[in-house]
């Protein structure tokens, strides 16, 4: 009998130690997400805009890995509501730490019927000082990265939009 019950116990303490394996390495998070913003309401910015609608709207885009069709998501015509033009110029031109802190928060605390953990970060795109610029910020970093598309006579080139969008694409900082 007492060889029995020590081959339970052996069972169940190797079926535990799997059981807890599994659900230590089991988790999956999608992304990235994040939110788009255009700071640029000419035609210029527009075209700027349609051409990232276009980008992702091909199911070939990838982003080098970055973007996976049906798990990444970026909300362009969709914004939190707390998120808007004012509170992105604070953060993105005026370097304002405290305005960069709420934004944070709203992003890493948003939900809806798509999004439950929050996003992973926001991309701006914006005519600042005569260039054309695109920046991007991920949630839980304080740095704000930042790329000049086009001088103040250039229109930014198609190439350089898409290469410039997946550069700033943020990883995914939601835990699984």
């Amino acid at each position: 009998m007492s060889f029995f019950i020590r081959n339970i116990r052996f069972a169940l303490l190797l079926f535990a130690g799997a059981l807890a394996i599994s659900s230590v390495s089991a988790g999956y998070v999608y992304g990235p997400y994040a939110v788009w913003v255009n700071l640029d309401q000419s035609a210029e910015g527009k075209v700027v805009e349609q051409k990232i609608e276009q980008f992702f709207s091909d199911e070939a885009t990838t982003c080098n890995g970055n973007w996976i069709v049906g798990q990444s998501r970026l909300y362009m015509k969709k914004r939190p509501k707390n998120i808007d033009n004012e509170l992105v110029q604070k953060v993105f031109l005026k370097k304002d730490w405290s305005s960069q802190k709420k934004l944070q928060k709203i992003l890493k605390n948003y939900k809806d019927e798509f999004i439950e953990e929050g996003f992973d970060g926001i991309i701006v795109y914006l005519r600042h000082d005569g260039e054309a610029k695109m920046m991007g910020m991920t949630v839980g970093k304080k740095r704000i990265t930042s790329y000049t598309l086009a001088l103040s006579s250039e229109h930014p080139e198609d190439g350089m939009i898409k290469n410039v969008f997946c550069g700033l694409l943020p990883p995914k900082t939601r835990a699984p």
